[in-house]
């Protein structure tokens, strides 16, 4: 159980890289000035301030916490961890935000765009990595068969809207893109569920497309 936990938290990390992916090369077309794919983007950022944001790294803070009970070593890079969780949830916000507005054909600055874009994209990888380096072998090292159970029974999974058998409808684009990437969703069901014991569903509507100014 604590390694298929930890599995899990890992296969949500490449999948959240995947994203941050088509995310940066559609930035890049912003900072060019050519035409992204605004939709996609949005589908992206909506994706990842609902799911990870609300689930994955709500599961991880639980986790820290216990960790640190166990080695209090570790304490200034978890409350940076914890700390980071936060700010990169408002800069996910902030950063659909100014997608939905350009969905709406709302002015808004491309300068101001690729900044938002470019400072959530570095923010995002360095903590992927600082987790992957500092704290998941210590997870393994010094939390018992105990602290996994307790913690897998406190906390409530949803089912992955976008990663599933059946994506949620809304990230239809998305999920185009990402098969297109040779990244198929669908095909990561069986790791999936091998992680996630108990599962449902949500979801929320998109908007169509729009465009930025100079």
């Amino acid at each position: 159980m604590p390694h298929s936990a930890l599995e899990r938290l890992q296969q949500d990390h490449r999948q959240i890289e995947t994203l941050l992916n088509v995310l940066e090369h559609q930035i890049a077309a912003v900072d060019r000035g050519d035409r992204p794919d605004y939709a996609l983007m949005y589908q992206v950022m909506h994706y990842l301030t609902y799911y990870p944001d609300r689930y994955h790294h709500v599961f991880e803070d639980l986790l820290f916490e216990r960790l640190v009970s166990r080695r209090t070593d570790l304490k200034p890079v978890i409350d940076t961890l914890a700390g980071q969780h936060e700010t990169m949830t408002n800069q996910g916000v902030q950063l659909r935000s100014l997608l939905e507005s350009v969905l709406n054909d709302l002015p808004v600055a491309r300068p101001d765009l690729v900044r938002q874009g470019d400072a959530y994209l570095t923010a995002y990888r360095q903590h992927l990595e600082c987790e992957e380096t500092d704290v998941f072998p210590a997870l393994i090292d010094s939390l018992m068969q105990s602290d996994w159970m307790t913690l897998l029974t406190r906390f409530e999974w949803r089912a992955d809207p976008l990663f599933a058998a059946q994506a949620d409808r809304e990230y239809d684009l998305l999920v185009e893109t990402l098969q297109a990437m040779g990244a198929d969703p669908t095909l990561l069901q069986e790791q999936y569920e091998s992680t996630c014991p108990a599962c449902s569903g949500d979801g929320r509507r998109l908007m169509p497309r729009g465009g930025v100014t100079d």
